[in-house]
C-alpha cells in the first residue's frame, strides 16, 4: 500500500511539475527524429549554412587518437556526407585553426611548427562541399620565424571575419625575447582570399607592459587593435591611482602612420572591454568600469568613436543600482548588499566576463556578459602511510547580463537572467547559453534546473544549480525592448532526456534558430521559428 501511494505521489508531482513549467508560446519548435552515432563525439560548431543545408564540425577520441570530422546535413537535417578531416600524422600533423564560409566557398586554415627550421607556418586550403575533403596542396599564407626561441614562443595565428563577411584578417603574434618591444603582424584578404595588404608592427612598448585585448577588421579592410598599456610597472594601481590605459591602434592600407586613441575614464578603472564596428565603420567600445578596483565592476560605459578621425561621437555611463545588483539573491544577501550601499559603499559585480556587443539595425547595441569562475579544491588523504593529493576543478557558469544601448548612445537598462550551471573537472558542453537577437526581443536559451521554473519563490530568490544535464530542461529567457524578462520552457521531444549544446546552436536569420540536442551517442536538431 505504501509503495502504491509513493508511486501515485510521484506521478502527481510529475504532473504538477510539467504543468507548472510554462511552455514557450511565441516560438514554434520542430525537432527532428533521433539519430545515433556509432561512437561518442563532441560537437564543435555549425560553421556554414547554405541552400544545400548545414555543415558541422565534430571531434572524437582521446589525446592519442583524436579525430576531427566534417558533417553535411540537408535542410531537413538528414546526413548527406561525413568525412574525417585528415591533417597529417605524427610529428607532421598540422593543427586546426579555423574553417570559414565565404562567398559560397569553404576555407580551411591550419598551422604547423617545424622544429628543425624553427618556422611556424599558416596554410590555406579550400574544402569541396560535396566530398568535404580539402584541396590536395595547402597554400602557405604566412610564416613566423622563431629561431633562438622556444616552441612555446613560436607565435600564434587568429582568423577574424569582418561584419559584412567581405574581409578576412589573419593576425599573428610575433615571438619576442624578454623585455623586447611588443611585435605583431597581420594580413588582410578579400572574401575570395586574395591578399589586399599586410603589415608587421613593432610597438614602442616592451612586451610585459602591453597586453593585446582584442582586434577586428572593418568592412573597408582597416585593422583596429585594442591594447592595455601599463605605465612603467605591471600594476593596476600605483599610489592609489590607475596605472594603465586602454589604447586603440588603427591601421589603414594606404596610410603609413598608425592612428591612436586612448581610452581612459577619469577616476575610474576599466574592468572589461570589447571592441566592434557598426555599419558606418565607426568603432564601438563598451565594457565594465569600477570606481575603486580593476577586479570588480560598478557600472557600464559605452563609446562610439569615428573610425577615421578618432573623435568621440557618443559617450555614456550607467552605474549598477541596488535593484540590479540584488536581483535573484536570497532575502538575507539582498538585505546585506542594500545595507552596505545605504552606508555609501559601492555595489559591484565580480567574475563577470563580456561575451559580445551586438549592434542592432536601429543603430543601438546590446552588451552581453556572463558570470564565469573556476574554483580549484585540493584535498589530501593518508592511508597506510601513503599521502595522496587530489585537486578538483569546479567550473561555474552563472547569471547572464544584458545591457541595452539606445541609438543615441544612452544606456537605457541592464538586466540579469538567472542561471547557475556547474561542471566538474572540465568546461561543460552543456553549460553557458545560446542567443537569438530580433528587432523586438533578445532570447537566451540554456540548460536549466527545472526547479527554477516550477518554484514561484525562486523568481526573485534562490537559484537552483544544474550540476549535470541528465534531468535538465531547456529554458527560453526573453527580454523585450523595455528590459522586461520572461522565462519559459522549450519542450523536448516526448521521453527524450537530451540537453542542448549552446556552442553549436546558431541563429539563421531574424526569425529562425537551429538547436543541437545531445545525450551520449544520441542527438537531434531543432528549428525554432520565432513569432515576433
Amino acid at each position: 500500500m505504501k509503495k502504491t501511494l509513493l508511486i501515485f505521489g510521484m506521478l502527481l508531482w510529475s504532473f504538477h511539475t510539467l504543468n507548472a513549467q510554462k511552455v514557450a508560446s511565441n516560438v514554434e519548435v520542430k525537432w527532428t527524429k533521433e539519430k545515433k552515432s556509432k561512437k561518442s563525439f563532441y560537437p564543435e560548431e555549425i560553421f556554414a549554412i547554405d541552400k544545400t543545408g548545414y555543415y558541422m564540425r565534430v571531434s572524437s577520441g582521446g589525446a592519442f587518437n583524436f579525430k576531427t570530422k566534417l558533417l553535411h546535413y540537408d535542410p531537413q537535417f538528414k546526413l548527406v556526407k561525413s568525412a574525417e578531416l585528415k591533417l597529417g600524422k605524427g610529428s607532421k600533423r598540422r593543427n586546426f585553426n579555423a574553417i570559414v564560409h565565404l562567398n559560397d566557398k569553404l576555407y580551411l586554415f591550419t598551422s604547423y611548427k617545424n622544429k628543425k627550421t624553427r618556422k611556424h607556418s599558416l596554410y590555406l586550403q579550400t574544402v569541396d562541399k560535396k566530398t568535404l575533403t580539402p584541396s590536395a596542396k595547402p597554400k602557405k599564407l604566412a610564416t613566423i620565424d622563431f629561431a633562438k626561441k622556444t616552441k612555446r614562443n613560436a607565435g600564434d595565428y587568429s582568423i577574424v571575419i569582418s561584419r559584412d563577411s567581405t574581409k578576412v584578417l589573419v593576425y599573428y603574434n610575433l615571438p619576442y625575447k624578454k623585455n623586447e618591444k611588443e611585435k605583431f603582424g597581420f594580413q588582410v584578404y578579400d572574401n575570395n582570399m586574395n591578399e589586399l595588404w599586410k603589415k608587421n608592427v613593432t610597438l614602442p612598448y616592451i612586451d610585459k607592459l602591453f597586453i593585446i585585448e582584442d582586434f577586428i577588421v572593418d568592412n573597408n579592410g582597416a585593422v583596429h587593435v585594442l591594447g592595455k598599456v601599463f605605465n612603467k610597472k605591471l600594476r593596476n594601481k600605483r599610489k592609489g591611482k590607475t596605472n594603465y590605459k586602454f589604447q586603440i591602434l588603427s591601421y589603414y592600407k594606404d596610410e603609413d602612420e598608425v592612428k591612436k586613441y586612448d581610452i581612459r575614464l577619469k577616476d575610474k578603472f576599466i574592468n572589461k572591454i570589447l571592441l566592434t564596428v557598426n555599419n558606418d565603420n565607426n568603432i564601438i567600445c563598451s565594457g565594465f568600469y569600477s570606481d575603486m578596483d580593476a577586479d570588480v565592476a560598478n557600472g557600464v560605459f559605452f563609446l562610439t568613436i569615428d573610425g577615421q578621425t578618432k573623435q568621440v561621437l557618443t559617450e555614456s555611463y550607467k552605474k549598477f543600482d541596488a535593484d540590479f545588483l540584488t536581483q535573484y539573491l536570497s532575502k538575507a544577501r539582498k538585505k546585506r548588499v542594500k545595507k552596505r550601499m545605504a552606508k555609501g559603499k559601492k555595489g559591484m559585480l565580480v567574475h563577470y566576463d563580456l561575451d559580445d556587443i551586438v549592434t542592432k539595425s536601429d543603430g543601438g547595441a546590446v552588451l552581453i556578459g556572463e558570470y564565469y569562475n573556476v574554483v580549484a579544491v585540493t584535498s589530501t588523504t593518508t592511508m597506510n602511510g601513503v599521502t595522496t593529493t587530489r585537486t578538483t576543478y569546479y567550473y561555474y557558469y552563472g547569471n547572464i547580463i544584458a545591457v541595452n544601448i539606445a541609438p543615441d548612445g544612452q544606456i537605457t537598462w541592464a538586466k540579469k537572467v538567472p542561471k547557475l550551471q556547474i561542471s566538474i573537472n572540465r568546461p561543460g558542453y552543456f553549460a553557458s547559453y545560446a542567443k537569438m537577437i530580433t528587432d523586438k526581443h533578445i532570447y537566451f536559451i540554456y540548460n536549466d534546473n527545472p526547479k527554477n521554473l516550477t518554484t514561484t519563490k525562486n523568481q526573485k530568490g534562490k537559484i537552483y544549480s544544474l550540476r549535470g544535464p541528465k534531468k535538465s530542461i531547456i529554458t527560453l529567457a526573453t527580454i523585450d525592448l523595455d528590459g522586461n524578462l520572461k522565462r519559459e520552457m522549450i519542450k523536448k521531444p516526448e521521453k527524450s532526456k537530451l540537453y542542448i549544446t549552446p556552442r553549436v546552436c546558431r541563429q539563421l536569420n531574424k526569425k529562425t534558430m537551429v538547436l543541437f540536442g545531445q545525450r551520449g551517442k544520441r542527438y537531434r536538431f531543432a528549428r525554432l521559428i520565432f513569432k515576433d
